[in-house]
């Protein structure tokens, strides 16, 4: 077997609260109250974190971080 760079490359891991967070033009603070169930985002911000990462807005209202964080990699996996 021939190694190339191709079979090579790193697995992509996981964003980070940070790269969410300046993904969807919020604190760090914020993505983190909301991983942790203190917070929800309004309708309105859960739609448009919802397109910003193609996932649902039920998501960031009802979902648990893994079920977010899940959302988010299946998506950056495609």
């Amino acid at each position: 077997m021939t190694i190339t760079s191709d079979t090579c490359k790193k697995p992509k891991t996981m964003m980070t609260q940070t790269e969410i967070a300046k993904q969807a033009k919020v604190s760090q603070q914020f993505i983190s109250s909301i991983f942790r169930g203190k917070n929800r985002p309004t309708w309105k911000r859960a739609k448009d974190f919802a397109k910003r990462f193609g996932t649902t807005p039920t998501v960031w209202l009802e979902g648990t971080k893994e079920e977010i964080m899940a959302a988010i990699e299946t998506v950056t996996k495609q």
